[in-house]
């Protein structure tokens, strides 16, 4: 079986969170699939469970208005929905690790954030045909809408690009490059030769690769997690894995909103 694992942020409105449902569940993945749905919650704002509640009683009012208009096929079997509520810390990726860790008998999974945006059907069997010659090795592996090629240096000469400004880390201050590196080696990984990443925007990978990574390392703050996203890729790659982006043209299946004409500005 396999698993969409969504991110979202309680705080935010759910209007981003029940449209990408609703393209999950009404489109045609291309394979048997179920939902995972992880939220971090501020408990300062509300409690997990009325969170979960909330969340809960959002996605059926949106799967009952769809299920009720002229265009749906009555016969269509909806893939199964998991809800599962944490206290936020890590961001996407934090929900990410928690999603797989919760349901971690799926043999594929794919990540996504609920700003994404679904523009081809056979979305997630175009991730499947692109990992499939991998799956037949038990090689790992982590496949993504876009490659952070930006980071694509050696780690010298990103500590002598732009790259590496300061930043407030906990009240002091670290260049940035240097910084992520001291998380690399905190959680174990070897940083090879560069930092070209997958942006963790949309991921896809097997049980397999994220029981040998030891799941995604799981920030505490801003930089831990930009730290986190680009140690990911890092770390297939230092097991003997490959890394590598979905179609030449980034998000070809699975659009986000960060995506513009001239490119990414993230990092």
């Amino acid at each position: 079986m396999h698993l969409v694992v969504i991110s979202h942020y309680a705080s935010r409105s759910i209007v981003n969170l029940q449209k990408i449902v609703a393209q999950v569940l009404f489109s045609t993945p291309g394979i048997e699939i179920e939902v995972c749905i992880v939220a971090n919650v501020e408990p300062a704002v509300e409690s997990l469970s009325e969170a979960t509640i909330r969340i809960s009683d959002a996605i059926n009012r949106t799967i009952e208005a769809l299920s009720g208009s002229g265009d749906f096929d009555s016969n269509k079997k909806l893939p199964r929905i998991h809800i599962h509520t944490r206290q936020n810390s890590g961001m996407n990726i934090g929900a990410w690790d928690h999603g797989w860790r919760i349901q971690p008998s799926f043999d594929t999974y794919l990540f996504i954030q609920d700003e994404v945006i679904i523009l081809q059907e056979n979305w997630y069997s175009a991730f499947l045909d692109k990992a499939s010659n991998i799956l037949d090795t038990s090689t790992p592996f982590l496949i993504g809408e876009t490659w952070n090629s930006h980071w694509q240096r050696s780690w010298e000469s990103l500590r002598n690009s732009r790259q590496n400004y300061d930043i407030d880390v906990g009240g002091a201050t670290a260049p940035r490059v240097d910084y992520y590196l001291y998380n690399f080696k905190k959680w174990g990984i070897d940083y090879l030769d560069h930092g070209g990443h997958l942006r963790s925007l949309v991921w896809f990978t097997d049980k397999s690769t994220l029981e040998r990574i030891g799941g995604f390392p799981v920030g505490r703050d801003y930089h831990e997690c930009i730290a986190s996203e680009i140690s990911v890729s890092v770390k297939v790659r230092s097991i003997g894995g490959s890394t590598m982006q979905l179609r030449d043209l980034p998000f070809s299946y699975i659009w986000h909103p960060e995506w513009r004409r001239d490119g990414i500005s993230k990092l």
